[in-house]
């Protein structure tokens, strides 16, 4: 049994919230400076998630291996990066949520054109 197989859904929306903020950082940073390495600083605070929620998503997220993490020392400490498989989930996440919506079409409701005889 892996960790995901016991995955909440509150768990899921929480890691892939942060997983997104990393990568919009990741993103940033690297349109900031030529020199970024790659590491980003932990998140430790998102609307609508306690620190508690942080830490829950943040260890499962490295248990899975879809978030890693470098001791940088005394003054930095940890420093994370979304991995490969990090990317590629949400890729996939996001692909599977733009396939769920319903198409546009469907909730449109055609007019009865018969006529009453």
């Amino acid at each position: 049994m892996q960790a995901s197989d016991t995955l909440t859904p509150q768990l899921r929306d929480h890691c892939t919230q942060v997983l997104e903020a990393y990568l919009i950082r990741d993103a940033a940073s690297r349109s900031a400076s030529p020199d970024y390495s790659g590491w980003l600083d932990r998140i430790t605070r998102m609307d609508g998630l306690t620190a508690r929620d942080l830490t829950s998503a943040h260890g499962f997220l490295i248990a899975e291996g879809l978030l890693r993490f470098e001791i940088t020392g005394r003054s930095v400490g940890l420093q994370y990066q979304v991995s490969t498989l990090g990317r590629d989930m949400l890729r996939k996440a996001n692909a599977t949520s733009e396939e769920d919506e319903p198409d546009a079409r469907t909730d449109v409701e055609e007019p009865d054109t018969r006529s009453a005889a």
